[in-house]
């Protein structure tokens, strides 16, 4: 980044914060996850498994058209 980009950035992102705090967040956020994916990082969500299935006694089972719950027992 340019210094005077840079100092631009400085100086505005103030006023962003203080008066469209949502967008701000919305704008970050969805830099950070460009970045991710540009990085080549994996996005995964298998480590919420223990506590929407395993914690319940709930087997995950893979089905044609994705995953599917089955109880134990």
């Amino acid at each position: 980044m340019s210094r005077l980009k840079n100092h631009l950035k400085n100086l505005v992102e103030p006023f962003l914060v203080r008066f469209f705090p949502l967008w701000w967040k919305r704008y970050n956020e969805l830099g950070f996850w460009k970045y991710w994916k540009k990085t080549g990082r994996h996005f995964s969500n298998t480590h919420y498994a223990y506590f929407y299935t395993t914690h319940f006694g709930l087997n995950i089972g893979k089905s044609h058209s994705g995953y599917w719950l089955r109880a134990n027992g």
